[in-house]
């Protein structure tokens, strides 16, 4: 209660204030520009919060966009702390549903500030004895966010195991007698057995069945595998992509037994080649191998 502004303080200039926000990281949205005038007196800050037309203030004790109005206004203050509110003390909410006040801010000591907002009649609204802020820093390296991409890897020579293949598409690019199924192809001899995996058109019924039969091979004493796909990554081939699924654990359990490898076309040199990386999931696109790998998203 008392004047407002108080004696003596002096307005500051809001003109920019938004846009060298926006310019330093902080881009505000219309609900959350609130700040609409700022005194000074010394150390102390006085400002006006206004949340915009139209705003549900009511359903709220404190509309948020009007609290962190009264927090933008923290850094005009002389010798004021600066960085982001880290830590609160002795809050107490008076009133609710506000949709304007003002707000008095005070030096605490160190990097702290006391708040006192009110309402036009100078009624309290919500008072904290204390707010302490702290530096903002960059994400360090193990904090920065990562995505999945599928990163291009050279294409080694292939190895010199033998080979035997379910299907005759597989056969043939890899250049080797088709077997007619997974039984006989395991007792085939042969070194590494590459298993076509395709989806019906039935998605729900194709990946139930899919699944089950691969979870088969996967129990099977058979030597090293390469299941070979085509729309599991990037595709439409629901089936497949859950199996892709279920070869990553048993992955998981049996490192260097089991490979996944989607293929745009049967390429027996991409698959022996993907092989040979030593890499447990691979893409084969226009004879491009890649693997996958977590790279920052952002710096």
């Amino acid at each position: 209660p008392g004047a407002w502004p108080p004696a003596g303080a002096v307005e500051a200039d809001l003109t920019d204030f938004y846009a060298q926000a926006a310019e330093a990281g902080f881009a505000y949205g219309p609900a959350f520009r609130g700040l609409h005038r700022v005194w000074r007196a010394g150390a102390e800050v006085y400002a006006e919060l206004a949340l915009p037309d139209g705003t549900e203030a009511g359903r709220f004790g404190l509309h948020p966009a009007l609290l962190d109005a009264a927090l933008q206004a923290i850094g005009f203050g002389e010798g004021a702390p600066a960085g982001l509110p880290f830590a609160w003390t002795g809050v107490t909410l008076h009133a609710s549903g506000a949709s304007r006040a003002r707000v008095r801010i005070t030096p605490a000591g160190g990097d702290s500030v006391t708040l006192a907002l009110a309402d036009d009649a100078g009624k309290p609204v919500l008072t904290a004895t204390g707010v302490t802020l702290r530096a903002a820093e960059a994400p360090a390296e193990a904090d920065a966010l990562f995505e999945l991409r599928w990163t291009p890897v050279p294409i080694p020579e292939p190895g010199t195991e033998t080979w035997a293949a379910v299907g005759t598409d597989l056969a043939a690019a890899l250049g080797v007698e088709a077997q007619p199924d997974f039984a006989t192809a395991l007792v085939s001899g042969a070194d590494v057995l590459a298993i076509p995996v395709t989806g019906g058109p039935d998605a729900v019924a194709s990946a139930h069945a899919l699944t089950a039969e691969v979870l088969g091979y996967l129990k099977s004493p058979a030597p090293r595998l390469v299941f070979v796909t085509r729309g599991a990554i990037g595709g439409d081939d629901v089936a497949a992509a859950a199996v892709w699924g279920l070869v990553r654990s048993a992955q998981s359990e049996e490192p260097g037994r089991f490979v996944l490898l989607d293929a745009d076309a049967p390429d027996g040199d991409g698959i022996r080649a993907a092989l040979a990386t030593g890499e447990p999931q691979l893409l084969l696109r226009d004879g491009t191998l890649s693997v996958a790998r977590l790279t920052r998203a952002w710096r």
